[in-house]
């Protein structure tokens, strides 16, 4: 939260520098004037924050703080310029004034997103294979990304076991937690059959011989 609120701090320092020199109010009156400036978009940005967190709709709440962010921060911008030719001080302002709105706007939707996954409302990532298993096996990759992405399947092992063409050696013919698959009786003349615990897909014959090994070991 700091960063976010140095960016409304500064902007709003800079609108009371300027109405210090041009309104000749009262010092309560300026910082009155310059907070309220300021807190214009922030207002927004808030309301559609909470829209966020409630799960309704946000985007117009979301575009209102935009357009009035740009328009403070072009007043802002105004102040320093030398009419209106860029200045320091006058592109570092406008900046601080415009982008405040889109800031909040991102913590606000990290919040949501993390009360949302904590409620089960979206999905967690997909499976993220290497860059070395793109560039050399791509055709592979979009079929292992394509099952796992239907069954929700993170976990990068278990992503591949769901393409049968593409299950285990029997060599390696383990679950993820070390232990021996656990696969279901196949059907006369099947050539795969799926794994009880991780839902991989197995080859029938070396799995079925494997798991007898380790049984009458």
């Amino acid at each position: 939260m700091v960063p976010l609120v140095l960016v409304n701090l500064i902007a709003m320092l800079g609108q009371l520098a300027f109405l210090r020199t041009s309104m000749h109010w009262i010092l309560l009156g300026d910082v009155l004037f310059a907070v309220t400036l300021e807190s214009i978009a922030v207002y927004l940005a808030y309301h559609a924050h909470v829209a966020l967190i409630s799960n309704d709709s946000a985007l117009r709440l979301r575009m209102a703080s935009y357009g009035c962010g740009l328009l403070i921060g072009l007043m802002n911008y105004s102040h320093y310029s030398d009419h209106w030719v860029p200045t320091f001080k006058a592109i570092a302002l406008g900046l601080l004034s415009a982008s405040s709105p889109w800031l909040w706007g991102i913590h606000s939707r990290r919040e949501s997103r993390d009360a949302l996954m904590k409620a089960g409302l979206i999905e967690a990532h997909a499976v993220r294979l290497g860059a070395n298993r793109w560039a050399w096996h791509p055709l592979r990759s979009i079929r292992v990304m394509y099952a796992a992405t239907w069954t929700g399947e993170a976990n990068v092992m278990r992503a591949i076991a769901l393409v049968p063409e593409l299950a285990l050696a029997p060599d390696e013919n383990m679950c993820a937690d070390g232990t021996p698959h656990e696969p279901y009786n196949a059907k006369p003349g099947s050539r795969y059959t799926r794994c009880r615990k991780c839902r991989a897909s197995l080859k029938v014959e070396p799995v079925l011989h494997a798991v007898e090994q380790v049984s009458n070991a």
